[in-house]
């Protein structure tokens, strides 16, 4: 600075004179115009000098830099309008002029007492002259301008203009001079009775001069105080008169409202008690009395006068043309440009248009339509889903039908919203500030902002003291708590609030506006930028925008209440309840991508650096900002961040990313878990986290963390670690070390609770620094920003130049502790991966653009997923409700799973008999009751148990589990399983009732058709019409058959509930178990929206293929055929385990859906390609899967619904069919054989086909006995398939095995089955077709023969009973026994009421034997019948007896064996076990380098001490890493460990036997070693296209030795070997059962 002034031509003198009397305000001079382009950073410079309360230069004088010639230096006076144009764009504060003539010392000195200024420009006497200086432009005239801008409240309430060495002849000073007065409402006007007065009190030519100035500028309402100096000691009587004489000459001088005189004394000359008293008496003196003078009033009350004028001092354009027009005026040509007139009425046209005069409620609805709408449209759409979720719990049934009511209604208002959007015209304050996005002017911007400002802080101002005055009173009431009164005042300040934030209209508001209005173009909803202007359009507001944050502006990019993201429709961010797609771009994205082009931040691969600041409400985290690093953050009292703001910072190094957050623990906070949400968007998306606090560091800060450090590992948010750094504020020095001791203590209780959450662990598996770098020396304390002091009377607060200071030193900190953090991480990643030292060099965010979509995805998971986790206050408490929940699902599993059920089951089974044997509806209901009864009982004794054991474990875990809500919380979770199954028993209860009662119904209907016809027959007698039974038949029966459809039509609606509720209970499990299966923690709950799930028919329940197609349809790299097929295979496995689990009724469970998700967890982490997609994809691709996974067992459950609803309607109707035939043979007589013919016939076939049923049962029963005896058990079946595989050396086996264990026992499972079941099946098959036709022959032979030999002529009243009972006598003397047994079982008996008299035998054998020759001649249909019920019965079995054999699914961890346990529900009481293990190569386990196949036996020593890693969960997160395999078992898959001493068991414990180099390894051992080394030889190319990212290792020294042994596999094998292993899936098989009716083939119930 100092070479820049010399640089301007000074002469000798001066230069030696330089350095010694250089002030403030010419470095700033300097620094500004000397050094700065005219513009932005001019303007900047003069917004922060302003902000330190230091006096503005407007007038100066200055060096020309053109003119250094042999003269000298040129010195001319200057005006720079434009670096006040952003800082006076709006009518300021009230003007207070100080001024006098050049001759008048101490003007400024005594200005800065009167308002306690922290400094001011003093020219003082110099070595020549009391007004010579040492630098000539002190000499000359000046104007500096002093603003209240240093604190966010009004100090002063004024604007000061201080006037050094008033030049008349200076036509620059004289013309700035007169439009300050014009403007003015105080003039002090300083002048000495000895140098400016005559002696008669005549002004001399200097002052007179100075008031024809002040008298041209014709400002009738302005005050003048004059301040006279120099008067005699002695006050006598001709000093008085001349000092009257002096008032009266200037008041005929000037035109003044009101003329004040004061005498002033000598100041310079007192020490610092004397000058404070001296000043406190001139502002409590009385004005000098006068004829021309106002009387009364003190100097101080004349001055507190100023700040209620209603004149304020203009914008800069304005003052700029008022200027113009006196340099004009005074004949004088102006050196300055011409103002534009429009830039002066700006401010006028916004406050007209804002209106200032009517009702501020409801205006921001008038100016942001788009954006009201957005956020009213957000809050419903956010209660709507938490509807949705209430919906997926069990509810009663008005409980539901409210649920569903409240859901229309929202989804009304969504519609009415969504079209007042599209007819909202644009506001005309909108469109005023497009025309000035036209003009791409930052300037008029600026000072349309400030109009805003000026308007909105006019409205606040009144609000802001009654919220003040209602928070001392609140903080009062507190102290004596009052429960009512706190609440009522709680509910004003929440009114007061509202009232403030109708008036918080901001510049932002208005571009986010503008970016919705794009918004809704880009959806198609409206025409968008171009109704606001016809010349609008997107690329020309984004230049704007762009232009707007390239000069400093901060950037909202998390705005509103409540907080939304970006400019996004608010429907983008629930695409399941809209259907919209999900996210895409927006205009502060594509604005970010354009600025990434503009610095060069992908070209030039500078770092990005982000730096975040939290800290409670009110804290001075943006006035920290502000001088940390120039931002623009805006700083006034109370809550002035809302949401999050970002500004820019361009270096030469980095490209810094400045982030500033709105305040926590607020009064006004927006709901319990915003506080965390905050502190975790920042900590997942900065280099560095500032924690700003206002005192000591409380507790609440070390619990914040906790829980937040929590979160962010869980949801795997964060890219990198960031720093945390504490910046402490108005700390005493006693207390630094203190807090120095207090962040060691939390930095020690993190990491503590870290262990504590991985209490199982090896020590330092995981340490605290992988999710922050907390530093116990990151502390700096920081002075406050303001003094606060009473000065002279005054109450003065104004910023320190210590804290500027402060500031300085504590960016040099900031990039300390990046840096220490960075060297930290680049550390940590080394000690775990070498590989990883090449992403650890640079920033984890390439581009600002990809920051901003990281952080999108950040607040979209904390504000959708991450609310579980969040809702503790403490790590403890997580750790607590983690434990606790852990023991509720094993009381679930117990008594719910357990107990409730198998005792469920017994009471259905039993009360069912009881309904079966009930006649009467009164009976039905009585058996309803007790059962009911009983279920209550069972179900509240149950309960009971539960809660018991519950509360004995909190009882003898007291020390431990101390927090008492979440004690409550958990044990009321309770309630929720048991409510679902008592549902799911309910329902089932209810369907067994609803069947009892219709079929009492149907015999009701038969006994009032009957009475009927009886009443028919009395009535007409032998002349009985037949139409007429059968029309009342008609009649009745089709009111039972709409009852009975209405009652028994499957709901897909309740299925729907039904599965959502189950997946949604299996999920919130899953995610309790945040380690065990952390793939579902990013996967959020299902919806029961019937709009999105009711074609499930569309489903991939019977796809073989097409399914990762259709959820994996562009894979980013690789093999995109290999990773569908793999998808492919996972979706037959789960459609597997679901149909296995599901029963034929179509019951499912919690149970049924947590054994789904967890085959779907062990399978993601078994498959290599599986873990690949899911690192590339993230948890959206396993939330598709959940998704599809539910549609497709709503698919399956209402198939079977409908297959048994149709079963139960054929059943009724061949009652309906057979009642008909025996009334028909009642009442008609004449036909009455044929009618019984029928009935007899129609009965005997019907319990033959029941017979051959049974025997259907009895033969597939005879497979499974055999198939028993060769696969006995699931270790057994484990064991043959290592034999089969490894052991006979058959390397296609070898390769499925690898694939999956489980799906190649299956595979030989099947062919076992197959192979037995074929020649078993012909020949049964074969024998009951042969029975069936010879049971319907030999019927009618005998019956033939009967009247043939008229056996039965001699029976008296021959009935059909007495006929079958010949019949059977009769079937009694064949020869063939098993005939001779089925035919007289079968042959039908009648109750008494149908066991009708055959009067024409002849007849009515005629007409049976058509029957049962029409029943024969169906042979074909019946042939097809038994068949399909032989596989559909073998089928079942089938499935039974797979589920009995197929055991766990679990694979080895390390070599991927199958589990041998029996069932997968073993875990805790007893881990998995494997009785065989193999070379992990063999389950995709690669080495470090190279990627090369990892060839040491599972239970090797060796084996068990390498390091393993896993890829990240979602993608860009951390790479999962463990020290060895031990670790590993214990992070991921404790299941595998016993429980008591988390070692392995001996069948998998590590022994030195198994060393590759072991020379005294037993033959066994060796033996299994060899048999792993030649299948690896001779399977490894085929190997190697299933595991993908395995390399080859071709220096295996005995890979040729056993490769010779045998023909070895290639490469091209291996989609063979794939094709033959999914060629039968356990869904495949399963579909040889009963036909079930498709979805989209309704059922015809016409005819019914």
């Amino acid at each position: 600075m100092l070479n820049t002034l010399r640089s301007c031509g000074l002469d000798k003198v001066e230069k030696n004179l330089l350095r010694k009397h250089l002030q403030p305000r010419d470095v700033l001079i300097a620094l500004t115009f000397s050094s700065m382009p005219p513009g932005t950073s001019q303007a900047r410079m003069m917004t922060l000098a302003a902000k330190t309360d230091s006096p503005l230069p407007l007038l100066f004088g200055w060096a020309l830099p053109e003119a250094r010639d042999a003269r000298g230096l040129q010195l001319c006076s200057q005006i720079h309008w434009g670096a006040f144009r952003e800082l006076f764009c709006s009518p300021a504060y009230p003007l207070v002029m100080s001024v006098g003539t050049d001759r008048t010392l101490g003007k400024s000195y005594l200005l800065q007492y009167l308002y306690a200024l922290q400094e001011c420009h003093f020219r003082g006497p110099g070595p020549t002259g009391p007004t010579s200086t040492p630098l000539r432009i002190h000499s000359m005239p000046s104007i500096d301008l002093i603003g209240d801008f240093a604190r966010e409240e009004c100090m002063r309430g004024v604007t000061l203009a201080d006037v050094h060495g008033f030049s008349a002849r200076d036509p620059l000073c004289r013309a700035l001079t007169a439009t300050l007065q014009s403007f003015s409402s105080i003039c002090l006007l300083h002048a000495s009775l000895k140098t400016d007065f005559e002696d008669d009190g005549r002004p001399k030519a200097h002052l007179q001069e100075l008031l024809s100035v002040l008298s041209a500028a014709e400002n009738p309402s302005f005050s003048l105080l004059l301040l006279l100096r120099d008067a005699e000691d002695d006050h006598g009587p001709s000093e008085q008169r001349r000092v009257t004489a002096s008032v009266e000459s200037v008041a005929r001088h000037v035109d003044a409202e009101r003329l004040m005189a004061w005498l002033v004394t000598p100041l310079a000359s007192l020490g610092p008690t004397e000058l404070t008293n001296e000043v406190k008496s001139l502002r409590k003196s009385r004005g000098i009395e006068g004829k021309s003078s106002s009387e009364g009033m003190s100097l101080e009350e004349a001055l507190a006068a100023a700040p209620k004028s209603t004149k304020k001092f203009p914008p800069m354009p304005l003052l700029q043309q008022r200027y113009m027009h006196f340099a004009e005026r005074f004949s004088q040509k102006a050196q300055t440009s011409t103002a534009s007139k429009e830039k002066g009425a700006l401010a006028q046209r916004v406050l007209a248009e804002l209106d200032p005069g009517t009702s501020c409620e409801g205006l921001l609805g008038k100016l942001f339509p788009v954006a009201q709408s957005h956020q009213q449209l957000t809050l419903l759409i956010q209660e709507k889903v938490r509807c949705l979720g209430r919906g997926r719990e069990y509810l009663e049934p008005e409980e539901r039908r409210l649920l569903e009511s409240n859901v229309d209604s929202i989804d009304r208002e969504i519609a009415r919203l969504r079209s007042e959007r599209q007819r909202a015209p644009p506001h005309a304050l909108l469109r005023t500030f497009a025309q000035l996005v036209l003009t791409g002017d930052i300037g008029l911007i600026v000072e349309f902002g400030a109009c805003l400002n000026e308007w909105k802080q006019s409205k606040r101002a009144p609000l802001l003291e009654r919220k003040l005055a209602m928070r001392k009173e609140l903080d009062r009431l507190m102290e004596t708590p009052k429960a009512e009164k706190i609440e009522a005042l709680r509910a004003d300040l929440a009114t007061l609030q509202k009232r403030l934030d109708e008036v918080d209209v901001s510049t932002d508001s208005f571009w986010l506006e503008l970016m919705l209005w794009h918004e809704l173009e880009r959806t198609g909803v409206r025409a968008g930028l171009k109704e606001i202007h016809e010349r609008l359009s997107f690329a020309g507001a984004k230049s704007c925008y762009l232009n707007w944050v390239k000069s400093g502006n901060p950037l909202h990019f998390l705005h509103s209440a409540p907080l939304q993201f970006g400019a996004f429709e608010p429907l983008r961010w629930h695409p399941q309840l809209s259907g919209a797609s999900f996210f895409g771009s927006d205009f502060i994205g594509d604005v970010l991508r354009e600025l990434d082009r503009d610095l060069g931040v992908d070209v030039r691969r500078r770092p990005l650096l982000v730096i975040s600041v939290i800290g409670v409400q009110s804290s001075g985290k943006s006035t920290l900002m502000n001088y940390l690093f120039g931002c623009s953050f805006a700083t006034h009292v109370g809550r002035c961040t809302k949401g999050l703001y970002i500004s820019l910072l361009e270096t030469r190094h980095a490209l810094l990313v400045i982030l500033d957050t709105e305040g926590l623990l607020s009064v006004e906070a927006r709901d319990d878990v915003f506080d965390k949400q905050v502190a975790l968007m920042t900590m997942a998306c900065s280099d560095l986290v500032i924690v700003n606090n206002r005192g000591e560091l409380g507790r609440h800060v070390g619990d914040l963390f906790q829980v937040c450090l929590f979160a962010l590992y869980h949801l795997k948010l964060a890219r990198i670690s960031p720093a945390i750094g504490f910046v402490l504020q108005c700390l005493s020095m006693v207390n630094q070390q203190q807090q120095y001791e207090w962040v060691a203590t939390v930095k020690r209780s993190l990491e503590d609770s870290v262990q504590e959450l991985q209490q199982k662990e090896k020590p330092h598996s995981f340490k605290l620094q992988d999710l922050v770098f907390l530093d116990s020396e990151s502390i700096f304390v920081m002075p406050s920003a303001f003094n606060d002091d009473v000065q002279f009377g005054l109450q003065v607060s104004r910023p320190t130049n210590l804290y500027a200071l402060k500031a300085l030193q504590l960016r040099e900190k900031v990039f300390q502790w990046i840096a220490r953090a960075k060297a930290s991480q680049k550390q940590r990643v080394l000690e775990m991966d070498d590989d990883a030292k090449s992403s650890a060099s640079g920033s984890v965010f390439a581009s600002l653009s990809q920051w901003y979509d990281h952080a999108r995805t950040v607040w979209q998971t904390l504000s959708m997923c991450g609310t579980d986790l969040l809702q503790f206050r403490t790590m403890r408490q997580v750790l607590m409700a983690q434990q606790l929940q852990e023991f509720c699902d094993a009381l679930v599993q117990k008594h719910v799973d357990g107990k409730m059920n198998t005792e469920s089951e017994h009471l259905i089974q039993r009360y069912t008999k009881e309904l079966r044997s009930a006649t009467a509806t009164g009976e039905v209901h009585a058996i309803d009751n007790a059962f009911r009864g009983q279920l209550d009982g069972l179900r509240d004794a149950v309960l009971q148990e539960m809660q018991h054991d519950f509360d004995d474990f909190v009882r003898s875990h007291d020390s431990k589990f101390t927090d008492e809500q979440v004690k409550s919380d958990k044990r009321f979770s309770l309630m929720g399983p048991m409510r679902r199954k008592y549902a799911s028993v309910d329902s089932l209860w209810r369907s067994a009732v609803h069947l009892v009662l219709e079929q009492n119904s149907m015999d009701h209907l038969f006994e009032e058709i009957s009475a009927k016809v009886n009443d028919l027959l009395l009535e007409q007698g032998s002349h009985v019409n037949v139409q007429n039974v059968e029309r009342v038949f008609e009649e009745k029966w089709s009111q039972v058959m709409a009852e009975a459809l209405r009652k028994q039509r499957p709901s897909l609606e309740r299925v729907i509930q039904e599965v959502v509720s189950h997946f949604n209970a299996a999920l919130l499990n899953l995610k309790s178990q945040f380690r065990k299966a952390h793939i579902f923690h990013g996967v959020k709950s299902l919806t029961s929206d019937l709009r999105e799930m009711s074609e499930v028919s569309s489903s991939f329940l019977m796809a073989k293929k097409g399914i990762g197609a259709a959820l994996v349809p562009l894979m980013p790299s690789g093999n995109p055929g290999s990773a569908t097929t793999q998808v492919d295979n996972l979706w037959l496995k789960l459609v597997d385990t679901m149909r296995l689990e599901v029963d034929q009724q179509g019951q499912m469970s919690d149970a049924t859906a947590l054994k789904i998700l967890n085959r779907l967890n062990t399978e993601m982490e078994a498959a290599d390609q599986l873990r690949q997609l899911l690192h590339r994809l993230g948890s959206t691709f396993v939330q598709k899967l959940v998704y599809e996974m539910a549609k497709a067992t709503i698919h399956y459950r209402f198939q079977i619904e409908q297959q048994n609803f149709q079963s139960r309607v054929n059943e009724i109707m061949g009652k309906k069919k057979q009642k008909l035939w025996e009334i028909q043979a009642r009442v008609d007589s004449g036909k009455r054989e044929v009618h019984c013919a029928k009935v007899w016939a129609k009965t005997f076939v019907d319990t033959l086909d029941q017979h051959f049923r049974n025997a259907v049962g009895r033969m597939a029963q005879e497979v499974v006995s055999h198939m028993s005896k060769i696969l006995t058990n699931p270790g057994s079946a484990c064991e043959q398939a290592i034999e089969r595989s490894f052991t006979r050396r058959n390397w296609r086996h070898v390769v499925m095995y690898a694939i999956d264990p489980t799906q190649y026992l299956f595979m030989e499972f099947h062919k076992e089955w197959e192979a037995f079941k074929q020649g078993l099946v012909d020949k049964y098959c074969q024998e009951l077709k042969n029975n069936f036709g010879s049971c319907l022959r030999v019927a009618e032979e005998k019956m033939r023969d009967l009247l043939d030999d008229h056996a039965l002529e001699g029976v008296p009243d021959l009935t059909m009973n007495k006929l079958s009972q010949v019949l059977k006598e009769a079937c009694a003397q064949i020869a063939d026994e098993s005939l001779s047994s089925v035919l007289c079982s079968c042959l039908p008996s009648f109750q008494s009421d149908a066991d009708w008299t055959l009067n024409h035998f002849s007849q009515f054998v005629r007409f049976c034997s058509m029957e049962l020759q029409r029943y024969r001649g169906n042979m074909r249909q019946t042939e097809l019948s038994v068949e399909r019920r032989m596989e559909s019965e073998l089928t079942r079995q089938k499935g039974d007896f797979w589920k009995c054999i197929s055991g766990c699914p679990a694979r080895c961890p390390g070599c991927g064996t199958k589990c041998n346990l029996e069932n997968e529900n073993h875990w805790p009481e007893r881990p998995h076990e494997c009785r065989r293990h193999v070379y992990p190569a063999f389950n995709g386990w690669q080495k470090q380098e190279g990627r090369k196949p990892f060839l040491l036996h599972c239970r090797a020593r060796a084996q068990w001490q390498i390091a393993r890693t896993r890829p990240p969960i979602e993608a860009g997160g951390p790479e999962r890493f463990w020290e060895n395999f031990q670790a590993m078992l214990e992070d991921e898959h404790p299941d595998w460990l016993d429980p008591v001493t988390r070692f392995p068991l001996a069948s998998m414990e590590p022994l030195e036997e198994y060393e590759e180099d072991c020379d005294s390894a037993p033959e066994e051992i060796q033996r299994e070693i060899d048999e792993n080394r030649r299948a690896w030889a001779n399977c490894k190319d085929a190997l190697l296209e299933h595991f993908t990212s395995m390399a080859d290792d071709p220096d295996i020294p005995w890979l040729e030795k056993y490769k010779r042994e045998g023909g070895a596999l290639k490469k091209e094998d291996f989609v063979s070997i794939r094709d033959e292993l999914f060629a039968v899936t356990p869904l495949e098989s399963l579909e040889a059962m009963d036909s079930m009716i498709a979805l989209d083939d309704p059922l015809d119930e016409s005819v019914y």
